[in-house]
C-alpha cells in the first residue's frame, strides 16, 4: 500500500493541543455523569471512560500541531494514529493490522 498524500501546514501560529478537539458534548456529559448520586465512582470512572468517544479530532490541526512539535511529540502522535508519516511509521504503530482487523470487522456486519 502507497500514500501519494503530502501535506503542507495550513498554520504558521502556533496551534495548541486544545485546539484540536472538540470536547463540547464530552464535557456535558461527564458533567452530567458526575452529578449522577445514583452511579458509584468506579461507574462514574467507567462511563468517563466511555465518554471520551464523543471527543472529535480534528485531524489538519493535528497535522498542524504535529509539524510544531518535539520529536517526543510527534512519536505519541504517530503512536496514537493520529497522523500516519510513513509507510515504515504506520507498521511499526500497528495502523495496518488496525486497518485490517476493522476491515475484517466491517466485512463479518456486512455480511450477517
Amino acid at each position: 500500500m502507497a500514500f501519494d498524500f503530502y501535506y503542507e501546514p495550513k498554520t504558521k501560529k502556533r496551534v495548541e493541543p486544545q485546539d484540536c478537539l472538540v470536547v463540547d458534548e464530552y464535557n456535558e456529559v461527564v458533567k452530567q455523569i458526575l452529578a449522577d448520586k445514583d452511579l458509584t465512582m468506579a461507574q462514574k470512572s467507567f462511563l468517563k471512560l466511555l465518554a471520551s468517544r464523543l471527543i472529535i479530532a480534528k485531524y489538519e490541526k493535528l497535522a498542524d500541531l504535529y509539524a510544531q512539535s518535539d520529536k517526543t511529540m510527534q512519536k505519541w502522535l504517530e503512536k496514537l494514529h493520529c497522523v500516519i508519516v510513513d509507510t515504515d511509521s504506520a507498521i511499526q504503530n500497528g495502523y495496518f493490522a488496525y486497518m485490517n482487523d476493522y476491515s475484517k470487522l466491517l466485512e463479518d456486519v456486512v455480511h450477517e
